[in-house]
């Protein structure tokens, strides 16, 4: 089934009565905490109803779906039933099927692995969502306060909203609340007569923050990726339907990122890019300076050479970690089934040039002392990129790739941020685990032992490791919760 068949099927019902459907099967699963579903598909003949057999959906093939049911509207076709509903989910199957005809060669099957798992396993890390809201609101709202950078996130959203950064978010739980009660977001009746602390003009800019008609759907450069920066859709009849409530979940994590970027690019201004790695660097800083003694931090000055440097070296008992942080972000065209060659490509080209930095800090950065202890060269990304040792055979057809590089890539070891905070605070609460956390990435990188080149997997096995900073040192998602408990009783339309 092409892409233009299936537009075809969709077009016989309203859009909006599939937005409906689809939020409610995403709500049953967020409530239920399952991200992958089957029911029982059956099919109506004239001598009665019977089995066809079972329909497995999920969140990111019912957003999907609602890419193209954009291209019907409100005022035609029928009412949409279960059978009917499903009929249109093994539909999607098909379709789904029919895109991968195109990964034909080593470049387009790493391709759609990269793309599909940036897709699909941000689903299946609803868990580290308050971990992520700390990270960022440190980043963004506090650090920003701290070092008296350029930029100021309380002046924008007063600019947008006419409230403080803090109160945008707890505008914006406001709405995921409602939106997990009544997925129909009413901004008419919504009833705040009982909650006098917060305005109903401010809730409902927020929900139009994330809302995109059909058009708008229809015309995104992302397709059917679009669901990732807008899980409510604005439909004909003036309604706001939050179809996709495991996203808006996620815009506790880079709402408040996307409207302060969009806002700098809008007035095409580079200040948002350029501050954030500067916020990023303040970031791990603080970090690094809460769990290890400032006698085993280096911070490399770059500006004194003309040569590219990594930005960190730690030197424990065994081992000496040179660090590169990287704060860039993969484009939403990467994060699809049938992602943007060059998008990868671009991701590809900055994580070599880490490499690169890594490798000249190695080369004269390193003390006698330095030299002498087991190695580790390691990228701290702020982005959660999964599938790293597909990354690097990437990296290796690129067209940035240099002879140079051949054998230095492997040696490189990749981890986010999230686990690189869970590891470092060992250093202080377990220093013995620590060691051994150390001493398994050096063994997989010395024998390429492809499993161990993912950190979670490594961790998977150390189930007790928590990220003790942002639970127990930053916690913002917690004094947000308590104070939102105060403020907010129980009413009819918006529950705590």
């Amino acid at each position: 089934m092409t892409k233009e068949e299936y537009i075809k099927e969709m077009r016989k019902y309203p859009a909006r009565n599939v937005a409906r459907k689809i939020a409610v099967l995403n709500n049953e699963m967020f409530e239920s905490k399952r991200i992958i579903n089957k029911v029982d598909w059956h099919k109506f003949t004239r001598s009665g109803k019977f089995k066809v057999g079972e329909i497995g959906y999920s969140p990111w093939i019912l957003s999907s779906m609602m890419y193209y049911a954009s291209y019907s509207n409100d005022y035609r076709g029928t009412n949409l039933n279960n059978n009917e509903f499903f009929s249109l989910v093994n539909k999607y199957h098909i379709l789904d099927e029919w895109k991968s005809k195109y990964v034909n060669d080593r470049r387009s099957t790493i391709d759609f692995l990269l793309g599909t798992t940036q897709k699909q396993f941000v689903y299946q890390k609803m868990d580290s969502l308050t971990d992520d809201f700390s990270r960022n609101y440190e980043i963004l709202v506090e650090i920003p306060r701290k070092y008296c950078c350029k930029l100021n996130t309380d002046i924008i959203t007063k600019e947008i909203y006419g409230i403080s950064s803090r109160e945008y978010f707890e505008y914006l739980l406001l709405v995921i609340l409602q939106a997990h009660n009544y997925p129909d977001m009413d901004l008419i009746s919504a009833d705040f007569s009982s909650i006098t602390e917060y305005r109903k003009d401010c809730y409902c800019q927020i929900i139009k923050q994330f809302a995109v008609s059909y058009q708008d759907i229809r015309e995104d450069v992302s397709c059917e990726n679009f669901f990732v920066k807008s899980p409510i859709v604005h439909t004909n009849y003036d309604e706001y339907i939050a179809f996709d409530i495991f996203v808006l979940f996620m815009k506790l994590n880079d709402g408040l990122y996307w409207l302060i970027r969009n806002y700098y690019h809008q007035r095409r201004s580079n200040i948002f890019v350029n501050e954030f790695g500067v916020l990023f660097e303040y970031y791990f800083e603080d970090l690094i300076s809460t769990y290890l003694p400032e006698s085993v931090i280096t911070r490399i000055n770059r500006k004194s050479t003309k040569t590219k440097r990594a930005d960190w070296i730690i030197e424990t008992e065994n081992y000496t970690i040179i660090i590169e942080q990287k704060s860039c972000l993969a484009k939403l065209d990467m994060k699809n089934d049938t992602p943007n060659e060059a998008s990868i490509g671009e991701l590809c080209r900055k994580f070599i040039g880490a490499i690169m930095q890594l490798d000249s800090s190695r080369k004269n950065d390193l003390t006698p002392s330095m030299k002498s202890k087991k190695i580790i060269l390691l990228v701290v990304h702020y982005e959660k990129l999964y599938l790293h040792s597909q990354l690097r055979e990437r990296m290796k057809i690129s067209k940035y790739f240099k002879s140079s590089l051949s054998g230095l890539i492997d040696q490189v070891y990749f981890m986010n941020i999230s686990e690189f905070e869970k590891l470092i605070a060992l250093y202080k609460l377990n220093n013995k685990l620590f060691s051994e956390l150390l001493d398994k990435i050096y063994s997989s990188i010395e024998n390429q032992i492809i499993d161990s080149m993912d950190f979670e997997n490594i961790l998977s096995e150390n189930k007790e490791v928590r990220n003790h900073y942002l639970r127990n040192k930053i916690n913002h998602m917690g004094k947000l919760m308590n104070e939102m408990s105060i403020k907010l009783p129980r009413s009819k339309n918006i529950n705590p």
